[in-house]
């Protein structure tokens, strides 16, 4: 009964988490693309849109190990996915070199980081030893970082006007989330051995 009832706490926790990151990741990506042309923070509102698939895969694996060793290599799968694309954009931007708006991209860059950092304190008193809600929880510190860089970079922008710092930063994000999921990927093999 006790081990339900923790299920059910851990489940309303990642719903609340879930809607917070559905707000961040539309906010992230319009304003991102569309208004401050900032590929940094169109990036972790990239990386906001695995947040949504691995929250799928979380919330109905809780309770079934099996399930949750593949939601967890599902998470590790997209943030891999997710880091190529981010990649393929930055090269692009390259040859492609538009404006940044520092204003908008520190603006929404800091409510993201907010957000992460809300969603840690809603998740850290769930269940420690569900490997899935363990890789959930990693998966939101690993953007927390993302997004720490990402107003770096609006703040260096804003004051000195160097609008290439955000396809540096791009770059730098590229392997955080890559190594991310494939660390996830070899815990889920470790544990699916035992």
């Amino acid at each position: 009964m006790g081990h339900e009832h923790a299920h059910s706490h851990s489940k309303k926790r990642l719903l609340f988490a879930f809607c917070i990151t559905v707000a961040v990741f539309f906010a992230e990506v319009f304003f991102g693309f569309f208004v401050s042309k900032s590929l940094s923070l169109a990036s972790d509102g990239i990386h906001m849109l695995s947040h949504i698939f691995v929250f799928g895969c979380v919330y109905f694996a809780l309770g079934d190990p099996r399930a949750e060793v593949r939601a967890t290599v599902a998470t590790g799968v997209i943030l891999i996915a997710m880091s190529l694309f981010i990649l393929s954009c930055a090269l692009y931007r390259l040859h492609e070199f538009e404006e940044v708006q520092s204003i908008w991209m520190l603006t929404v860059a800091s409510i993201g980081l907010l957000a992460n950092l809300a969603q840690i304190y809603i998740l850290y008193p769930t269940d420690r030893k569900n490997i899935s809600l363990r890789g959930f929880f990693y998966h939101i510190l690993s953007d927390t970082g993302i997004s720490v860089a990402v107003v770096c970079g609006g703040l260096v922008l804003y004051f000195t006007g160097w609008s290439h710092v955000d396809t540096i930063l791009t770059f730098l994000i590229f392997p955080l989330i890559f190594w991310g999921g494939v660390s996830l990927i070899r815990n889920a093999r470790k544990v699916a051995k035992e």
